[in-house]
């Protein structure tokens, strides 16, 4: 399984059924909906310390989600732990929001 998605490949995962796009930044998620032109209830927004200090059963909803930080590191990161320490599936934007956009601030 690839972990990590260019973003026509993302969009199309974030567009599956309960898939969605995890926004580990400190921007508000309206911001990133327009950045990235995707529906904000696609979006949800959580910091990388609440993923590493749940447990495994909080963290079940984010089971196949994208996730996507600034310059995809934090992301990707993340996304091995899921996998390594709680058997969580997910996948990483490749390069982060600022290989689209550029950076955002």
């Amino acid at each position: 399984m690839e972990k990590e998605l260019d973003l026509n490949n993302a969009l199309k995962k974030i567009n599956e059924k309960g898939t969605k796009l995890v926004w580990l930044g400190i921007e508000p998620t309206a911001y990133i909906s327009k950045l990235l032109d995707i529906d904000s209830k696609n979006i949800t927004k959580i910091t990388p310390e609440e993923i590493i200090y749940s447990g495994k059963e909080d963290l079940k909803k984010l089971e196949e989600h994208v996730f996507v930080c600034y310059h995809g590191s934090t992301s990707g990161f993340l996304v091995d732990y899921l996998k390594k320490t709680h058997q969580i599936n997910g996948y990483n934007l490749k390069g982060g929001v600022t290989s689209i956009v550029g950076e955002i601030f």
